[in-house]
């Protein structure tokens, strides 16, 4: 009866998808005290029901590659939309027109 809620919660995380499953199965397996790590994955649930489990398995797709996985942080990308902020690799492209100077300009000959 005591891994009926580990099992549970590892079965809710099947159904939410592929990354929210990784996220809460290093939660169950691989913290040193399973009672923190089920208190983890409760509350992880808890957030997907109040952010949506669709928006959970957005976060969890961009922390777990990142190593992020404490209860602390998961929070907080949900609340500031940290991965929905600019990157670098979405930097816009710049369009570079030409010199605005010519070397005239700084004293050098053309």
């Amino acid at each position: 009866m005591l891994d009926a809620e580990p099992r549970a919660l590892l079965a809710w995380a099947m159904n939410v998808g592929g990354n929210v499953e990784l996220m809460i199965r290093h939660q169950l397996e691989n913290r040193s005290d399973i009672t923190n790590g089920v208190k983890a994955a409760r509350r992880m649930r808890d957030l997907a029901r109040d952010y949506g489990e669709a928006r959970f398995e957005e976060v969890c797709a961009y922390a777990m590659p990142l190593n992020i996985t404490s209860l602390r942080s998961i929070t907080s990308i949900l609340k500031e939309d940290a991965d929905k902020r600019f990157s670098i690799t979405q930097a816009p492209k710049v369009k570079i027109i030409g010199e605005l100077r010519g070397p005239s300009y700084f004293g050098e000959s053309a």
